[in-house]
């Protein structure tokens, strides 16, 4: 098995949110860069099946850095069923090897860290499985706090 860190074809001095390690350091990376770091790269490898796709990350953001702005955002992308890598903090030491998640799976952590206040990524390992329950209970949450915000 192969584990395609974040910056799978990229080079270490493109993106200054990527440490040497290769880790995405949530203390330097928005909201959007985050949402695009969770998408696998179109460029696959030859055995893809041998692939385990991680977002690798080191430290955390506080409940103030998903705004009102970047949830208008992330409410276009909740169902996305485009594959989209697990989230690993580094101090973790569960390794998701059988957990697939959608790009929509993993924008419902990020929306429901906005809507608990909760700092970001708030798992040692995120892997969203949700289903048309919560996404209708997001919308009806949303629908509400665009009224409240108007």
């Amino acid at each position: 098995i192969i584990i395609s860190q974040t910056t799978f074809g990229q080079t270490k001095n493109e993106k200054d949110y990527i440490d040497s390690n290769n880790w995405v350091q949530v203390g330097k990376i928005s909201v959007r860069q985050f949402v695009e770091e969770l998408r696998i790269p179109t460029e696959k490898p030859e055995y893809p099946k041998n692939i385990i796709y991680i977002l690798n990350t080191v430290g955390q953001r506080d409940t103030n850095w998903i705004s009102f702005n970047d949830i208008e955002y992330l409410m276009t992308l909740i169902d996305s069923k485009e594959e989209a890598k697990c989230i690993m903090r580094v101090i973790s030491s569960y390794m998701p090897l059988e957990e697939k998640p959608t790009l929509g799976d993993q924008i419902i952590l990020l929306i429901n860290a906005y809507r608990k206040k909760l700092e970001f990524p708030y798992g040692l390992t995120l892997c969203g499985d949700f289903g048309n329950k919560e996404r209708a209970e997001i919308r009806d949450w949303w629908e509400k706090e665009k009224i409240k915000n108007k």
